[in-house]
């Protein structure tokens, strides 16, 4: 036991978490005590800090309701609270022995009630109310209170908790303010809640919320309302459940507001019981007045604003499956709190519906006007979602440093996050690793808590700033969407945007507009008197109006008079009437702006002008007040005055820390400002006391504290924050004009000296930012060039986290009065400054002021690779520009500062010469090799080969000879000098020089894998990205399938992202779509791909991809039949003039050429052979701009087929010329085709088939065609296979064979449609009309206008729509796909914006209306009808749905039955209708339905605004119903489909059953064939030899006879023999073999009849002369089927025989086949004699002799039927239903085969028309019944 000085220790009572409890008694007085002491051996300061100051609370209370404390002492390393003992146990442990009578409830609530009154009499909040926390002694009645250990002793605090994880208190207990989830401070009201819950428990047996679940704990907490207390106990009187559900309100000010309120309503509750015996209600709260003066913490007049906020982060956090709503209750709560009926003006603005679900709403409004309070009030509703809230605030006095608001919201998120389970941080730590890539480090820089979570990051590469910046972006956009899920989405709000700094406001312009990010709901608040059109925020906005952001914005009023008497009235208890004239004299004071009205009452408490008057008895407390003192009083209506006035009535030294404070910003943390006040953390702490006490400063941190031991604790770092800006503001005016910049100084320099060098880079921008404001004062130089460094680093932390604004005004700041020997005497500081100045100013957009700087930097370098240094930056900026003139004059001068020289005359001799050193030195070595060469290490050729690298572009597209100058310079130096990572796109380009100059394409390509190789060994995926760019569009190709790129190209653009080249990623874009149009990818993927891509382009200023993507868009809205004309080429960016003009005037001749290419391929098809041509010949001239990309492959295959379509319309010698252009592109053509035949082969054969046919070769062209069809079909080249099909059948058309060119036109129409070629499909229709016929093509191309909607309703001017509801309503109706779904969306959400009472949604079928849906406000179920058509309906007019269908306009009638057209339709009349509204619904100019809607509850319901509404809708609606529809005939042709192959599955199996069973059968009757030809020879042999032995045993009997007659007679005449005959007589016997012989021939005889008989069985048996049907003795099959088993009969040994009782009746001759029954009779009667066996071998277990009958009989219908059956021992129901199955056996393995019974059933039934069944039962033995007709017709 734990030994404690003066105490003895009896026993442990309690264990908690922090505490061990122990019983035990003071060995002064041997009084009983309570031993409360920390569980840690070795307590946090924090832990010992808690339990000093419930020590302190709790011992200054000395009340009787609270249990009383001894004194705090000090055990080991902690500390231990000695209390009473009074002998009484906790309500918990109470409650689980017993239950309280309602009396003894009342009696304990009562004292409850009364001790907690006292406790906030004396400014003490409890904050952890629960059973455990109330002792109560059953035998004295004493009830008190204990555990103050998370208690505060102030009246009321703002604890911003934001996780459960870190909550204080018992969560089941707690407030809903108290969970730090909801924008409201934490007052004594927080204690009423946890008591309520407390009095539930105790009367209910049971928590109101019994969820153990801490996030779904808080939102019950917040927003869920508990179980009225008398519905779950009956027995509970109404009042005092009605007492403890008010304890309960989510609101403190629904609560009661004080205890002496709550404990007069229990006194009556108790009162009534022992008067009467019951209670009655009665009005709770009626001396229920609170003594102190607090304003109600909840918005006024804010419901109208607050709504619009709720709605727009309903349709943010909206899943694709429909609209999730907030939960009613919960909006409930929301404008519960508002409290607010009248609606303020509100300027809502949209523009467009962005692609993304992401949104912004901006809240305008003048300081202190409610922008911050209101915005939080979305936690409620983002905590039900599970979402995040986050916020940052924009500091005024710190406007430099970038992102400081954005990472302060997100460093809060990443903190929420730690708080996680290990298991959802490992989720979190994967999620977010996986955003990040390779580049975790960029994200740490900005949040540090990142790397809390997802560990150490590697250090990222160093790039240029572009692709800095680019990277930058990518990486924050990827980090942000890891939280913008439809499970979690995130909310962002960001205060006083007006002070945002422009890094970022670029990166909300990131944002908004990033299609990929969804669930992103962006709030900014701004103070709209602080910004002008022009602010930087306001162009921010309009640049994300124009991009079509959705951006809503709210303008905040202030209140009204009705608002402030209202809030008044609440503050005071007090009725409205009462406080009017206060509430006038405070707007005319405050201008009605919130935070001016709550400072101005507080001042008046303050200055006493509002005083409480405590009930007396007899009488009612409440707030009294005197007019005229207050009109009196000189209280400024200038709320930072007002402030002021309030800081000067602080102490001095209390003003004077505020100064300091008001200099480090809206938030600061105690050491930093102790730092600056140069003063202890104690002493600073007491001087900054008075104004947190006045509430004027904030604490902000988790564990606030009133009264830490600064001395036991002076590093313990406490939060703080002003009450609002104007605070800060005013405390700033404190500081007089002329100190202020001293003042930083001071602050500056106390950091600078008090921060170690390691740390200073974390504080660098708020160090800085003090000292530049105080840079004038400044005035040694030391300091000076220390500030200009100091200021270079920021600088570049600011340039790194792409702050390039910043980063600028931090260079200015750092060079500012530098003197003008800077060079001379800090050289290296001033060559830092002006790169990096010239840097910056480039990235701001200032060219001219850069290229000063550069050209002062240029002027003032030292060595020749500083000037190298600034030439590659200049090169860079001018290639970006598109100044590529430009940038090779810099390039030269900078290789000559190196020693290279590169000339821009006499090229091609530079070329040869450069070109032979690099074969010399290549020699024979292997390619691949050369990755193994040793690194460069010379710096100056080092910073060559980088310098070539970037030159290389401007080269290109400037001059080509140069650029292959520039290839070979670089290869060569490095094939010299050594290895540098940059070489790799050398190397690359030096594969485009070996394939442009000798062909060499493996080499090239080897190259090529060389460059990929070298640039991931280097482990810089900036190169990686180039290498495979330069592999895919130029290399890869030559070898491999096009399709096969695709997989490199995402390795490339993915490098190319994390890198941040966007210049790169957008080649690498560029030439996917040229790769897949080379492919014949579908036209409208490709189209939809080049309009995303472009967007990047345009986005990256990527000029030449720009361009690229603009050529193809032109050629691919032509074929798509986006165009007016064949002819036209143009878009809805571009004409082709204009494309052309910009071309020319960027220089590109590179993507002007690829477009000539794509529009000589589009003339070709068109039948455009002229133009074709003339471009074709233009390109000729160009190629050297596209050296190997793959279009020149394109157009050398189009040349060629030009040439030949041309061919026979020119002269001989043209045609002499174009064959001999023919051959030499069919060479080359030739060489692709053996190095890659997947890309190539086709299109060669394909002009070898065109040559052919110019050349009369009909033959060979007719095979070519069809190869070639082949291999493009083989390869999936849809366009290509196309072509093949339309040049054969004009091939068969010249030749007359229509029939075969109408087989090749549709298959070339076909191919044509499935690659979307609209507009050639066209082509070819109208060049051969016989294709329509061919193939419906049920307006596919038709024209795809859409119809104008004309407008029959009048005055239907635009209105302002409701934004929300037509979002959710678009969501929900595009979001389905199943018709059924779809039409119930549309019909509910027509009928709620129309304000219907009646909806039907009409669709076309087949040409017919039928009704689909019906709806109406009387059901909420939408009735989905089977397309009943319409004429058949009595409920609608069918007149009005005709005109509609017909006119295709809309319809609105205010009163059907007397106005217009329709008042004689039937429906009409008899319904005498009022309101209608009839609209269709078109797609592509396509009628596909009607909406039709009525109300006959009142004229003019359907106003032009609800016709809007739904038009706006119709276009979507119109889609997902055509979706929806072509989806239901998918289905229904899946069905029908499904049906029908079951159907042939059905059919399949019974014909594989039959065919399994024929095939049993052929086999067994082979088998019986062949055992019955065997049979029929051994019969056959047998009787010859038999019949002649029968045959003679006769006459031998008579021969016999006759001898022995002979010898008789010798014997009668001679009896005395010879000696020798008398022996012979007696050895042979011859008495014996006298009598003997005669029997033997007898027996011989009988032996050779019954040989006889078996073979005539033999024969009858196998019937070998019976193939046809005959007419037989059935009985005779039967014997001799049983005489051939006679051996399986008879008995052996101690087997029993098988006895055979045969019952024949009288039959007739039986036609038959024969042979095929007798097959049958064996079987069975095999089977049965198998089934005796057990009888037969063990007979004492068989209670039947083993018996078979065979019976026989005639039946009436001419039919015999032979029944078989034996005395086994049965079969089993599952065994008999099997027996006639194929391959079903009893028998074991090896013993059958499961075919006899089969193919005996298949003999009787299929072959004789007959029944073949089985009777049977276990133990009853086995019956077969054969049934079959006497005559029966033959069966084949």
């Amino acid at each position: 036991m734990m030994a404690i000085p003066g105490v003895a220790v009896l026993a442990l009572i309690y264990e908690s978490s922090t505490s061990l409890v122990y019983r035990g008694r003071n060995e002064q007085d041997n009084q009983p005590v309570i031993i409360k002491i920390i569980k840690e051996d070795y307590p946090t300061p924090e832990e010992l800090n808690r339990y000093r100051r419930e020590y302190d609370i709790t011992s200054n209370l000395k009340l009787d309701g609270v249990v009383k404390v001894y004194r705090l002492q000090p055990v080991r390393n902690s500390l231990a609270m000695i209390i009473e003992d009074f002998g009484g146990e906790s309500l918990r442990i109470f409650m689980n022995s017993q239950k309280f009578t309602i009396l003894g409830f009342l009696t304990t609530a009562i004292k409850v009630a009364e001790t907690l009154g006292e406790i906030h009499a004396k400014n003490v909040i409890h904050k952890d109310i629960n059973p455990s926390n109330i002792v109560f002694n059953p035998a004295t009645g004493q009830v008190k209170l204990i555990d103050f250990s998370i208690s505060t002793a102030s009246d009321r605090e703002n604890i911003p908790n934001k996780n459960p994880n870190f909550l204080e208190g018992t969560l089941a207990y707690m407030s809903p303010e108290q969970t730090g989830r909801m924008n409201r401070v934490i007052d004594y009201r927080t204690d009423f809640y946890s008591l309520g819950v407390t009095f539930y428990e105790v009367l209910a047996g049971q928590l109101p919320f019994s969820t153990t679940d801490p996030m779904e704990l808080v939102h019950c907490h917040i927003a869920k309302q508990p179980v009225p207390l008398n519905e779950i106990a009956r027995e509970i009187p109404q009042a005092v459940s009605d007492i403890v559900m008010k304890l309960l309100a989510k609101a403190a000010e629904d609560r009661y507001q004080s205890a002496w309120g709550l404990k007069a309503d229990l006194e009556s509750c108790l009162f009534q019981l022992q008067t009467s015996g019951f209670i009655s209600e009665f009005a709770l709260g009626s001396q229920d007045i609170s003594d102190k003066f607090q304003i109600p913490q909840k918005l006024y007049g804010r419901q109208r604003e607050v709504e619009t906020l709720l709605a727009a982060f309903e349709r943010v956090a909206a899943t694709n499956s429909r609209s999730n709503r907030i939960e009613q209750s919960q909006i409930s709560v929301i404008k519960k709190d508002l409290k607010s009926t009248t609606e303020i003006p509100q300027s809502v603005r949209t523009r467009g519906e962005h692609k993304s679900r992401s949104e912004m709403m901006l809240i305008a409004g003048y300081s202190g006007i409610g922008k911050s309070a209101m915005v939080k009030i979305l936690d409620k509703p983002i905590t039900r979602r599970r979402g995040y809230f986050i916020w940052g605030k924009f500091d005024q006095y710190k406007r430099t440093i970038p992102y400081s608001a954005v990472v302060s919201a997100f460093s809060e998120l990443v903190r929420q996050l730690l708080t996680e389970s290990e298991a959802q941080l490992a989720v979190w730590r994967e999620k977010l690793r996986n955003s990040f890539g390779q580049n975790g480090q960029i994200i740490i820089d900005v949040i540090p808590e990142v790397e809390l979570i997802v560990g150490a990051q590697s250090p990222v590469a160093e790039l240029g700033p572009t692709e800095s910046l680019n990277r930058f972006n990518l990486v924050f956009q990827n980090f942000i969407r890891v939280f913008c899920q439809p499970e979690h989405p995130l909310v962002i709000f960001l205060d006083d945007l007006q002070w945002a700094d422009s890094a970022t406001l670029k990166l909300i312009e990131l944002m908004m507009t990033d299609e990929a990010t969804q669930y992103l709901f962006l709030i900014g608040a701004y103070r709209d008197n602080e910004v002008s059109p022009t602010h930087p925020l306001m162009m921010t906005v309009e640049t994300l109006r124009n991009q079509e952001a959705i951006i809503n914005q709210i303008a905040l009023s202030p209140l009204g008079v009705e608002h402030i008497t209202h809030l008044i009235a609440e503050t005071l208890h007090s009725d409205r009437k009462s406080v009017q004239p206060l509430a006038e004299l405070v707007v005319s004071k405050t201008d009605g702006n919130p935070f001016f009205v709550n400072q101005f009452l507080q001042t008046l408490y303050q200055e006493n002008l509002l005083v409480f008057h405590p009930p007396q008895s007899g009488s009612k407390g409440g707030w009294h007040w005197d007019m005229t003192q207050i009109e009196q009083c000189a209280i400024t209506d200038n709320v930072v005055d007002l402030m002021v006035q309030k800081l000067r009535k602080l102490p001095s030294p209390t003003q004077q820390v505020l100064r300091l404070v008001a200099c480090l910003g809206n938030e600061f943390d105690l050491n930093t400002l102790s730092l600056i006040n140069e003063k202890e953390a104690s002493e600073t702490f007491s001087q900054l006391l008075p104004a947190i006490k006045s509430g004027l400063i904030l604490p902000t941190s988790e564990l606030e504290s009133k009264s830490l031991d600064y001395v036991m604790f002076p590093l313990l770092i406490l939060n703080y924050k002003f009450l609002h800006d104007r605070v800060q503001q005013a405390a700033y005016a404190l500081i007089d004009d002329s100190q202020k910049k001293a003042v930083h100084l001071k602050i500056g320099r106390q950091i600078l000296e008090n921060t170690p060098a390691e740390y200073r880079a974390d504080r660098i921008f708020e160090l800085v930012d003090h000292l530049n404001v105080a840079r004038s004062l400044i005035g040694d130089d030391r300091e000076l060039i220390e500030l200009a460094t100091l200021n270079l680093d920021a600088a570049r932390r600011a340039k790194d986290a792409t702050a390039y604004v910043a980063a600028l005004q931090y260079l200015t700041a750092g060079m500012d009065g530098l003197s003008a020997d800077i060079w001379d005497s800090h050289y290296d500081l001033a060559f830092a400054l002006h790169i990096e100045r010239a840097n910056v100013e480039y990235l701001n957009g200032y060219f001219e002021h850069s290229e000063e700087f550069i050209n002062i930097t240029l002027e003032k370098a030292r060595s020749p690779l500083e000037k190298v240094e600034i030439y590659n930056l200049l090169i860079v900026q001018y290639t970006l520009r598109a100044k590529y003139e430009e940038a090779v004059k810099c390039g030269i001068k900078a290789l000559n500062l190196l020693g290279i020289d590169l000339p821009l005359d006499g090229l091609q001799k530079v070329i040869s010469k450069e070109f032979a050193a690099a074969k010399k030195i290549l020699a024979d070595r292997e390619i691949a090799s050369l990755i193994d060469a040793p690194e460069m290490t010379v710096p100056d050729k080092k910073v060559a080969v980088k310098l070539i690298t970037n030159l290389l572009t401007s080269a290109y597209l400037n001059n080509p000879d140069l650029w292959k100058v520039s290839v070979l310079k670089g290869v060569n130096l490095s094939l010299k000098y050594g290895l540098v990572p940059e070489a790799s796109l050398c190397y690359a380009g030096y594969g485009m020089f070996l394939n442009a100059v000798s062909g060499d394409y493996k080499a090239a390509y080897q190259f090529a894998l060389l460059s990929l190789n070298l640039s991931e060994k280097s482990g810089n995926i900036g190169l990686k990205c180039r290498a495979c760019s330069s592999l895919v569009s130029i290399f890869y190709y030559w070898f491999n399938h096009i399709k096969d790129s695709h997989t490199i190209s995402n390795e490339g653009y993915q490098a190319a992202l994390e890198s941040g080249d966007l210049e790169y990623a957008g080649y690498i874009l560029s030439n996917r779509i040229a790769n897949s149009l080379f492919q014949g990818k579908e036209i409208a993927q490709v189209l939809a791909d080049t309009s995303r891509y472009l967007q990047f382009s345009q986005k990256t200023k990527n000029q030449l991809v720009t361009d690229t993507l603009l050529g193809v868009e032109l050629i691919l809205c032509n074929l798509s039949k986006l165009t007016p004309e064949k002819s036209i080429f143009e878009s809805e960016e571009v004409t082709e003039a204009e494309f052309v003009d910009n071309c020319q005037a960027h220089q590109n001749l590179y993507s002007l050429c690829l477009y000539q290419i794509r529009k000589c391929q589009v003339m070709y098809w068109y039948g455009n052979f002229k133009e074709a041509l003339q471009l074709a010949l233009e390109v000729e001239k160009q190629l050297s701009f596209i050296t190997g990309a793959i279009p020149a492959t394109e157009w050398n295959f189009f040349f060629s087929l030009v040439l030949a379509a041309v061919y026979p319309n020119v002269s001989q010698d043209k045609q002499k010329e174009y064959l001999q252009k023919l051959k030499a592109n069919q060479k080359q053509m030739k060489i692709w085709a053996d190095n890659c035949p997947e890309n190539f082969l086709h299109k060669y054969v394909l002009v070898q088939a065109e040559i052919a046919r110019i050349s009369k070769k009909d033959s060979e062209a007719v095979d070519l065609y069809d190869f070639s069809i082949t291999l493009a079909q083989e390869n999936e080249f849809v366009q290509n296979e196309a072509l093949g099909n339309e040049l054969a059948a004009k091939f068969w058309l010249s030749k007359g064979k229509y029939a075969y060119a109408k087989i090749h036109l549709r298959e070339a129409h076909s191919c044509y449609l499935r690659w979307g070629a609209v507009r050639k499909v066209e082509d070819l229709e109208e060049k051969y009309p016989l294709l329509r016929e061919m193939t419906p093509l049920n307006g596919s191309f038709a024209n795809n206008q859409t119809t104008t909607t004309i407008h029959t309703s009048t005055g239907s001017d635009a209105r302002v729509l409701d934004l929300a509801t037509v979002m959710k309503a678009s969501l929900a109706i595009s979001s389905e796909i199943v018709l059924d779904k779809v039409l119930a969306s549309l019909m509910r959400i027509s009928l709620e914006n129309a304000g219907a009472q009646v909806g039907f949604l009409i669709l076309i079928r087949d040409g017919k209306l039928l009704i689909s849906a019906q709806a109406s406000v009387v059901t909420e179920d939408v009735a989905v009808l089977q397309f009943m058509p319409v004429e058949e309906c009595q409920d609608l007019p069918v007149t009005a749905i005709n005109y509609v269908e017909r006119t295709r306009s809309d319809l609105v009638l205010s009163n059907a039955a007397a106005e217009g057209r329709f008042t004689a339709d039937p429906y009409v009349v008899k319904h005498q209708l009022k309101s209608l509204l009839c609209t269709p619904i078109v797609n592509q100019g396509k009628l596909i339905g009607i909406l039709y809607l009525e109300n006959n509850l009142t004229v003019g319901a359907f106003t032009p605004h609800r016709l809007e509404v739904l038009r706006l809708l119709s276009s979507q609606v119109a889609i997902s119903l055509d979706n929806a529809l072509l989806y239901d005939s998918v289905e229904q042709k899946v069905r029908e489909r499904t049906q029908e192959l079951n159907e042939k599955n059905d059919r399949v199996e019974q014909t594989l059953r039959e065919l399994k069973l024929a095939q049993t059968q052929l086999i067994q009757t082979e088998k019986m064939s062949s055992l019955g030809q065997m049979v029929a020879g051994v019969a056959h042999e047998i009787n010859n030899p038999v019949s002649f032995i029968y045959g003679n045993l006769n006459p031998a009997s008579e021969y016999v006879k006759d001898l022995l007659k002979l010898i008789e007679l010798y014997q009668h005449h001679y009896p005395e023999p010879v000696a020798e005959i008398t022996e012979e007589i007696e050895a042979i016997e011859l008495e014996f073999l006298t009598e003997d012989l005669q029997k033997l021939l007898d027996s011989m005889k009988v032996g050779a009849e019954r040989i006889r008989d078996i073979v005539l069985s033999l024969r009858n048996f196998s019937r070998l002369d019976e193939a046809q049907m005959k007419s037989v003795d059935i009985h005779q099959g039967i014997d001799s089927t049983v005489m051939l088993l006679q051996p399986r009969l008879r008995q052996e040994g101690g087997r029993l025989g098988i006895e055979v009782i045969k019952k024949y009746a009288k039959l007739p001759l039986i036609t038959c086949y024969a042979s095929q029954l007798n097959q049958v009779f064996m079987n069975i009667l095999t089977n049965a004699i198998d089934a005796l066996n057990l009888a037969r071998d063990c007979p004492k277990q068989s209670q039947k002799n083993p018996t078979i009958t065979i019976s026989t009989e005639e039946t009436d219908q001419n039919s015999a039927i032979i029944r078989i059956a034996d005395t086994g021992p049965g079969m089993s129901t599952e065994v008999l239903h099997k027996i006639f199955d194929p391959f079903f056996t009893t028998k074991p393995v090896g013993s059958g085969t499961g075919l006899g019974l089969s193919i005996s059933h298949s003999i009787v039934v299929s072959s004789h028309a007959g029944k073949l069944s089985c009777v049977s039962a276990p133990l009853e033995g086995t019956e077969f019944i054969i049934e079959i007709p006497i005559a029966p017709q033959q069966v084949v």
